[in-house]
């Protein structure tokens, strides 16, 4: 009785070793770094949460190349950094995928394979180039062509394609409601005319139907005239 009283203890025992091992490894969370994108033009940044796990020796490649930049804003381009050593949890990656701050794009989260990205950096080029060259590579979110299974749900797209529509209706809105305006004000324009001519010839018209010249025209005018004076000198 003791020995088998014995063996089914051990039994037992490797059953729940191996339960525990199962629900270890069930229970396992991935961890992501994040690779930040700051936009001059855009005035935003966008950050891409990269699974660690599997892309150590890639996400270590891309930190080593932009850690060679002297990094500054430029209008047109962006500025990168990622983060390595303090990694974040895969809810707090999905949550900050939820978050609706910036206009352009909302942040992203990845848990495929990463590719190896190179910038093209030559060992004595200025920072200009290599910032030029990491944003041709990785600029608005091109790290997307690198790495695969992007997390994003569907009622996303839906609330993406949806705003779309409604933007498109608000503008097609404000555009028959401009067409409206410049009917109206065409039309007592023409009655003002017709008026004009029916009474004396002097009559003159009132200071509100004159023409203002767009904003932009008058730049575009001021700077005509300061090349012309460039050219006389």
């Amino acid at each position: 009785m003791n020995s088998e009283s014995k063996n089914e203890k051990t039994e037992n025992q490797g059953e729940l070793n191996l339960k525990e091992v199962k629900s270890n490894q069930h229970q396992e969370k991935f961890t992501y770094a994040v690779l930040q994108e700051t936009n001059g033009e855009e005035y935003e940044s966008w950050l891409y949460f990269i699974r660690y796990q599997g892309n150590e020796s890639e996400l270590a490649h891309i930190k080593r190349q932009l850690e060679t930049v002297d990094w500054t804003m430029d209008d047109d381009l962006s500025c990168f950094d990622l983060e390595t050593d303090y990694l974040v949890s895969e809810q707090t990656a999905k949550e900050m995928t939820k978050v609706d701050l910036n206009h352009c794009s909302f942040h992203r989260k990845f848990d495929g394979k990463l590719k190896r990205v190179d910038l093209g950096f030559k060992s004595g080029q200025s920072d200009s180039k290599k910032i030029r060259k990491a944003f041709k590579v990785l600029g608005y979110g091109k790290i997307e062509n690198f790495i695969d299974r992007e997390d994003i749900d569907p009622e996303d797209l839906n609330n993406e394609s949806e705003s779309g529509s409604e933007t498109s209706s608000s503008e097609d809105n404000s555009l028959s409601d401009e067409s409206n305006e410049d009917s109206v004000s065409s039309s007592e324009h023409e009655t003002e005319e017709v008026e004009t001519k029916k009474g004396k010839q002097n009559i003159t018209l009132p200071k509100s139907s004159k023409i203002e010249i767009p904003r932009i025209a008058k730049a575009k005018q001021t700077n005509a005239k300061k090349q012309d004076k460039k050219k006389a000198k």
